[in-house]
């Protein structure tokens, strides 16, 4: 993991998603640190990664990338590795957005 998200772009990327099935949910957590996520840190413009657990919920995840721009899903790299892979079939529900930071002054 590369977080927290240090700030150094204003825009962050959200990746929400529920597991299914709760006996292959850590070897699915192994796979999204030891892969997925080095993987996403190939593309030009991913800059840290940082993820979560919902509580009270605890089959939830959070994926925090802080990226350059929404052009970062426009690379090529980022065709070949985006995506649930193998795991698919167990992600029950997910949710993703790309948001830019708000600067109150």
């Amino acid at each position: 993991m590369n977080g927290p998200l240090a700030h150094r772009s204003p825009f962050v990327y959200l990746v929400r998603a529920e597991f299914a099935d709760h006996g292959e949910e850590d070897r699915w957590n192994r796979w999204y640190e030891a892969e997925h996520i080095p993987e996403l840190m190939s593309v030009p413009g991913f800059l840290s990664a940082t993820r979560f657990k919902e509580l009270g919920h605890p089959h939830r995840y959070l994926a925090a990338y802080e990226i350059t721009g929404p052009e970062v899903f426009t690379e090529p790299r980022y065709a070949e590795v985006a995506g649930w892979g193998e795991w698919a079939p167990w992600i029950v529900e997910w949710r993703r957005g790309t948001y830019r930071f708000v600067d109150p002054d």
